[in-house]
């Protein structure tokens, strides 16, 4: 008895050798370890990192906290089963803002994206503007903008599709940023019809230090 399990064993670890000396072999070994490599990689360093701005923190340029649509203006409602700040038409233009410390991590590329609908059809007719004010410690007040271009909808069916514009800071805007800089954040709507203006998310992006 006590041999045939010695025997089984050697077997068992022969085969074992030999799967990995065959393994050690093929092609597909670099392959695979690369791969591996590359999604630990993604996941322990990543690069780029995001944050959220939540909806109901929004301070409304010279009025206050954000509150329900019809009470301030813009104002929060559902829209397709989704929170939204919402413009009700093109005559509203009031900034919406939020205050926020730029990471430890930060290396470049501070930048936004926004989800956006419309009861407007047309994505032509809607876009986002938007700018910066950057205020450090020990620094003097921020006391003019740091003007962004307005970034315009492709959609042709924004009242039934989702689109997520892409806000990227200009140059002017990276030199004056740095780790620890008190960004504030001001959005709004460029619309140019009476449609609604649906802004559904807003979240940044950033490049970190590795």
């Amino acid at each position: 008895m006590k041999h045939w399990i010695l025997k089984t064993g050697i077997v068992i670890l022969a085969l074992v050798v030999l799967a990995e000396s065959l393994w050690a072999l093929s092609p597909r070994r670099e392959e695979v370890i690369n791969a591996q490599w590359h999604f630990l990689q993604g996941i322990d360093n990543p690069t780029t990192r995001w944050f959220i701005l939540p909806l109901a923190a929004a301070f409304i340029d010279g009025t206050g906290i954000i509150g329900n649509d019809g009470t301030t203006a813009p104002g929060l409602a559902e829209t397709d089963n989704v929170p939204a700040i919402v413009y009700a038409t093109s005559a509203e233009t009031t900034k919406i803002q939020w205050t926020f410390p730029l990471p430890a991590d930060y290396s470049t590329g501070l930048g936004f994206r926004v989800l956006l609908s419309s009861s407007d059809a047309s994505g032509a007719n809607q876009s986002i503007d938007w700018q910066l004010w950057v205020n450090d410690d020990a620094a003097a007040f921020c006391i003019t903008p740091i003007s962004q271009a307005a970034v315009g909808s492709t959609c042709g069916t924004l009242d039934t599709t989702n689109d997520v514009l892409t806000l990227t800071m200009n140059a002017t805007g990276e030199t004056a940023v740095s780790t620890g800089s008190l960004i504030t954040l001001d959005i709004w709507s460029a619309s140019s019809s009476n449609g609604t203006t649906e802004i559904k998310g807003v979240y940044g992006l950033y490049t970190a230090t590795q």
